[in-house]
């Protein structure tokens, strides 16, 4: 892709600049839209929890990170005593 910004240098309509400024950005746009379009599609990841059903987990896009969290097992049962009352 061709680089076609202008760095100034003065003298040019305001308007025109404006315009040449949307102009880039639509092509940006269109450019990462179609890049998207061409990649392959992520099948969801299906997580067994306790009780069988199905999670599904939203892929991640590249470049983004995401802290890792190690899963926590529930806390064991308590056995609650009734304290004598005076």
């Amino acid at each position: 892709m061709t680089d076609r910004r202008d760095w100034g240098g003065g003298g040019d309509d305001q308007e025109e600049s404006t315009q040449r400024m949307i102009e880039r950005i639509w092509e940006s746009l269109t450019d990462i839209q179609r890049r998207m379009d061409q990649q392959v599609p992520v099948p969801p990841v299906t997580v067994p929890p306790g009780d069988g059903e199905t999670a599904h987990v939203a892929p991640v896009p590249p470049g983004v990170e995401v802290p890792f969290v190690a899963p926590v097992s529930p806390p064991p049962p308590v056995l609650l005593t009734e304290e004598p009352v005076m």
